[in-house]
C-alpha cells in the first residue's frame, strides 16, 4: 500500500498508521516507511504489528506511507 498525503496547514503534524489483522493470521506484521514526496525524508523501516499503531511528527511537506507485508494487513493512516 503507498498512500500520500497532502494538508495546507503549516507547522508540525503526526502522522499515524494503525493495523489491524485483515484474514486468519492473529498477528500479521507489516515494515512501515514514511517518507516526504520531495524524496528528502525517510522514516523508517519500522515495524507495526496488528493490534498496534505507530505515530510520527512530520512537517508541513507532503508525506506518503508504504506498508510491505507478507501477511494481510488492514491499515489506517490519518494526520492531525
Amino acid at each position: 500500500m503507498n498512500t500520500n498525503f497532502t494538508k495546507n496547514s503549516r507547522g508540525k503534524r503526526v502522522l499515524h498508521v494503525d493495523a489491524q489483522t485483515g484474514g486468519a493470521t492473529p498477528s500479521a506484521c507489516g515494515t512501515v516507511w514514511v517518507y516526504s514526496t520531495d524524496s528528502l525524508s525517510v522514516i523508517g523501516p519500522l515495524q507495526l504489528c496488528s493490534g498496534e499503531s505507530l505515530s510520527v511528527d512530520i512537517d508541513d511537506r507532503e508525506w506518503g506511507v508504504l506498508v510491505e507485508s507478507e501477511d494481510h494487513l488492514v491499515v489506517d493512516v490519518w494526520i492531525e
